[in-house]
């Protein structure tokens, strides 16, 4: 199923709140995935500098400007630096170690899962290279999520094409962390029944997995690349 994004909120930026059917307003939460080892890329992405902040920072301050006020970083790899990163320039979120991030991103999500307040309705789930969607994206996901009664898993679609972050009903929480099969998180979030939303966002299909991967971020979002190493 296919929707076009259309956000209803209430408030601006950070204070942003939305209401499901009925009224009554929806908790929403971020999980940022920043603990792999950033093989392919060969600089760790989540401190790769994109404009005025590192990714993951990035990430954090897209969040905000969405309305989600209850962020998790999921860490593992350099976990001490990313610490430091967001202690000092984002203390309201919360910190996770994931101790097996070598054994795979999908890890770093169920880690990130088990760690959501029990009132959470929905959750994002994105890689912390994956900074390039605009608040405005997931403004609309939110809104879309509860058109459906939070019962669906909104995927972001732009010219046909899914991106990140899904948004995932709180009630999947058990099906993700208990997932054992093929194919990770995609695997996992194959089982559930999902809508597709067209946002005609193009930052929602990049990310930064290898230098040119990260030179057409920057790119797109016209940011001279930086060369130096972090």
């Amino acid at each position: 199923m296919r929707h076009t994004a259309a956000a209803e909120s209430s408030a601006t930026e950070s204070n942003l709140s939305y209401e499901i059917r009925g009224g009554g307003l929806i908790n929403i939460a971020m999980i940022i995935l920043a603990a792999g080892l950033s093989a392919r890329m060969g600089r760790f992405k989540p401190l790769l500098p994109v404009g005025e902040y590192p990714a993951v920072l990035r990430c954090v301050r897209v969040a905000s400007k969405a309305g989600v006020q209850d962020i998790t970083v999921v860490t593992g790899h350099l976990h001490e630096r990313v610490e430091s990163l967001l202690s000092a320039e984002a203390p309201d979120v919360r910190l996770v170690l994931n101790r097996r991030y070598e054994d795979g991103m999908f890890t770093s999500v169920q880690t990130g899962v088990l760690s959501l307040a029990e009132e959470t309705d929905g959750f994002f789930l994105l890689p912390a290279d994956c900074c390039a969607a605009a608040p405005e994206t997931l403004a609309a996901l939110i809104g879309e999520f509860a058109k459906a009664d939070m019962k669906a898993v909104a995927h972001p679609v732009c010219n046909g094409q899914r991106g990140h972050p899904p948004l995932v009903p709180a009630g999947h929480s058990r099906d993700i962390i208990s997932y054992n099969g093929e194919n990770g998180l995609r695997g996992s979030l194959g089982t559930l029944y999902s809508v597709e939303v067209e946002t005609g966002d193009p930052g929602i299909l990049l990310d930064m997995d290898t230098p040119e991967d990260y030179a057409a971020l920057l790119e797109y979002l016209k940011i001279k690349t930086d060369t130096g190493k972090r």
